[in-house]
């Protein structure tokens, strides 16, 4: 962080202006008058100094990664400096084999050590828990929570793929698309799965029957986390890539509030021109409303350069977030 602090110590980096938001006092004026300028971090010790460095260089948005207990303490300092937003961080993956949850299977047939993505035990009993758990803490009036950051890299990965890309074809979910089809499966192995379904045209129709049952899966987690805290800004990383992340974003977003895209576009360096020139217009389209704040991995980025780059990254969206300031 001291490190980081020198590059921007020089003062505020002046972000080009944006315009008025339309509610002045909802849970997007900030960012809408601000941008977001967003440090990652671990929320280590002490939280005073660690928030007051983060004011001092002009930033007004934190992602801690931590348990709520650890990140207490730094809610309650961001209390104390007015224009000091702080995101919750939580992992989407979670060990299903560990955990006795339904696994997810690949289009080549490997079995995954995360949890099939229509797993709704998952969802409940894990995702919903943690979303509300933090979520709560945003109606305690001493306490800033102003949304919350999921990562939905798959850690728990045994054959490398972080994503649902590739998946999944368990029995469950061959099963439900049977039923919802009204076909009979024969007997197939893992491996011969995804195969067939191409063979007998069904693959598209396969994707989009996952991609809509996810939909509805997140959208019951977003409407119960928003019964807690209706205000509560939801997002995730990486940028939507595959139909399961567009889904949830789908899911997560609605006309009053939208989804924030933690997005990966501009992490290995880039800035600017890696912001995609029609990144509102490729959401929209998506059914996605969306906010796009620009991620920029900092061993990507010269420290010389790097206070150009966050202003002229920010011209083209809504504003940057810092991956890692501690």
């Amino acid at each position: 962080m001291q490190r980081l602090l020198v590059v921007l110590v020089a003062g505020t980096i002046l972000l080009p202006a944006t315009a008025i938001a339309q509610d002045a006092d909802g849970p997007l004026a900030w960012i809408d008058r601000d941008r977001l300028r967003t440090a990652y971090f671990y929320a280590d010790p002490p939280a005073e100094e660690r928030v007051r460095q983060l004011v001092d260089v002009g930033m007004n948005a934190m992602i801690l990664k931590a348990t709520p207990d650890k990140a207490l303490p730094f809610l309650h300092e961001a209390k104390k400096h007015e224009g000091m937003h702080t995101f919750l961080a939580l992992n989407f993956s979670v060990n299903a084999e560990q955990e006795g949850l339904r696994q997810a299977v690949l289009a080549n047939g490997r079995v995954e050590r995360y949890a099939c993505p229509l797993e709704e035990r998952f969802w409940q009993d894990y995702l919903l828990k943690g979303m509300l758990e933090r979520a709560e803490l945003g109606n305690d009036p001493t306490l800033q929570v102003d949304g919350l950051w999921i990562d939905f890299e798959l850690y728990s990965t045994v054959t490398g793929q972080r994503y649902y890309t590739n998946a999944c074809y368990c029995d469950y979910c061959m099963g439900e698309f049977a039923r919802e089809k009204g076909i009979e499966l024969p007997e197939l192995a893992n491996e011969q799965r995804r195969p067939w379904l191409v063979e007998h045209g069904y693959a598209e129709e396969y994707t989009q029957f996952l991609q809509d049952r996810v939909q509805e899966l997140a959208a019951d987690v977003r409407e119960k986390v928003h019964a807690v805290n209706p205000n509560l800004l939801l997002g995730f990383y990486p940028t939507p890539h595959d139909w399961q992340l567009v889904a949830v974003a789908r899911a997560f977003s609605t006309e009053r509030l939208p989804i924030i895209l933690w997005a990966t576009d501009t992490y290995g360096g880039g800035g600017p021109d890696r912001v995609p020139d029609d990144w509102r217009e490729h959401y929209a389209e998506l059914g996605i409303n969306a906010r796009y704040c620009a991620g920029m991995l900092l061993r990507s980025y010269s420290a010389k350069n790097l206070a150009a780059y966050i202003y002229h990254t920010s011209a083209e969206c809504d504003g940057y977030w810092l991956f890692t300031t501690y």
